[in-house]
């Protein structure tokens, strides 16, 4: 293997205008020098390099590269487990550059706040379906204008109209109140316009995906966290009469029992007599639970307990009479200890597409994107009922076609241009997500919108080695890393293992070598 030094002290002084300086080459393959400092000072405490200090790094550091070598030459690097492995660390290091960490980061403090403070909203719906056409979206937009008109004027109370015009089924029964909720408990729109609303207020109408809404906000309170209780619960059959005096009875008999032995024999009278059985079983015992999960009485008897241990008086939900005992209580965790789970809510919520789309208006800056919006003209006509018959619509395009879109900032990408085939080809592959009964037009704008995403999102990651020198050598690092494991693991671990006399006889021609003074 033929090992070359090109190592001057001087070259090692940190310059900037030195990232392309060739520190030593192995096997005629250049390693640049500022790899070299990357991996130097991160493993290194003090911020400064003396002579002897270079001088048993690099040697360090040359071996290291030499097994790497090595390991490269037994095919190491074209292992299925090592292609693996790199390409799940390398989607892992690509996503810091692919968000706006800044947007990224309200977003995680606009989650917390909202679920440290709960609101009670109301809501009057217009309904939409999937895929309506222009004229249903106008439609839906004046009947909310025209509600909201009516509501301004007091011609009749929010409760009124939503039991009686909104389009929300539930709205008959609880006149569309929807009770408290926090963050990521309604699609984000909806969560957006409720907390950007006063209390007593109604909002502007909001378009969610399914349809348009009038929110009345009213009430705000800091979050109660969660209880565990127990209960016993004694079920009502309403026809009846007489069972509702004999229940009533009943539980009033259970709560002065308990009321006898200060709630010490609650779990037993749960296991004996409530008919939860799936919880009576079991002394009674819920699960943890915050606001909007239980019915309101039964939530606002469990939360109004204020001791562990102590239990409700009797009271009465549409399941039955209740008694509930306090297990335990729980506030919400701290921001740090919260922010890892929110992070990873905020990238699976549709709040995630203000991020994306910050990073797409940045990339089609830098990469300076151009569009040409006549050749999308083209897919008005060949969307057609041969293509939801299954015609190769790629057909009737010759060649690649006309240019979509151009990348015209070139730092390494060899496609600069997207044809009109290549969106095509992404039209045929989602055909059965294409609705036949709306506008093509429409249908050509929104799948238009997120194929030129996916592709600027595409091309920047295959060139985020030549954007930024960070990312390369990272990539870099667990590369070499990965493949010196694996050789480690191969030619020194495993055989060691497998080996114990060839050990012994090892250790027997060496130990001298390795004595105390």
């Amino acid at each position: 293997m033929k090992f070359k030094w090109i190592l001057f002290l001087s070259i090692f002084a940190l310059e900037t205008t030195a990232q392309k300086q060739v520190l030593l080459t192995i096997d005629n393959k250049p390693i640049y020098k500022s790899e070299f400092e990357q991996i130097y000072w991160k493993n290194k405490k003090e911020k400064f390099a003396t002579k002897e200090d270079l001088d048993e790094y690099i040697k360090l550091f040359s071996n290291f590269k030499l097994k790497v070598k090595a390991a490269e030459a037994r095919g190491l690097d074209t292992a299925k487990k090592f292609i693996n492995e790199l390409s799940g660390y390398i989607l892992q290091l690509e996503k810091p550059y692919l968000i706006d960490t800044s947007i990224n980061e309200e977003l995680i403090k606009e989650a917390y706040f909202r679920i440290t403070n709960e609101l009670n909203a109301s809501h009057i719906m217009v309904k939409l379906n999937g895929n309506p056409t222009p004229t249903d979206t106008l439609k839906a937009y004046n009947k909310i204008i025209s509600i909201k008109e009516s509501l301004i004027k007091n011609e009749q109370s929010f409760e009124e109209t939503a039991s009686e015009i909104s389009e929300d089924p539930s709205a008959k029964n609880n006149n569309g109140n929807l009770g408290y909720f926090t963050a990521f408990k309604m699609v984000y729109p909806f969560e957006e316009m409720a907390y950007n609303t006063k209390v007593g207020e109604i909002s502007d109408p909001v378009r969610t995906r399914f349809g348009y809404h009038l929110v009345r906000v009213n009430d705000k309170r800091m979050s109660r966290g969660e209880v565990k209780v127990a209960h016993i619960m004694l079920r009502l059959d309403k026809s009846n009469e007489a069972s509702l005096k004999t229940q009533k009875d009943k539980i009033y008999e259970i709560y002065d029992s308990l009321l006898a032995e200060s709630g010490s024999n609650f779990s037993e009278l749960a296991i004996s007599y409530s008919d939860d059985k799936k919880s009576g079983s079991n002394g009674g015992e819920l699960e943890w639970f915050g606001s909007n999960k239980m019915v309101k009485s039964f939530e606002e008897a469990s939360f109004g307990l204020d001791s562990i241990g102590s239990f409700s008086k009797p009271f009465e939900t549409e399941f039955g009479w209740h008694i509930v005992k306090l297990l335990d209580k729980k506030s919400l965790p701290s921001f740090d200890e919260i922010k890892p789970s929110l992070t990873k809510k905020i990238e699976r919520d549709s709040r995630s597409q203000k991020t994306r789309n910050s990073v797409i208006n940045r990339l089609i800056g830098e990469w300076d994107i151009v569009d040409s919006h006549n050749s999308r003209k083209l897919f008005y006509k060949i969307i057609n009922q041969d293509f939801f018959d299954g015609k190769d619509i790629t057909q009737d395009i010759n060649n690649n076609g006309d240019v979509l879109f151009v990348f015209n900032n070139n730092y390494s990408i060899s496609e600069r241009y997207v044809y009109q085939k290549d969106f095509a080809h992404y039209l045929m592959q989602y055909r059965s997500r294409v609705p036949r009964d709306v506008d093509v037009k429409i249908v050509i704008a929104e799948l238009y919108k997120t194929f030129k995403e996916q592709k600027i999102l595409e091309v920047e990651t295959k060139n985020l080695e030549f954007k930024y020198d960070d990312f390369r050598l990272l990539v870099n690092e667990y590369h070499d890393g990965i493949l010196l494991f694996n050789l480690s693991e191969k030619v020194v671990w495993n055989k060691a293992v497998q080996d114990s006399l060839g050990l012994q006889e090892f250790y027997q021609k060496n130990k001298r070598q390795y004595l105390w003074k």
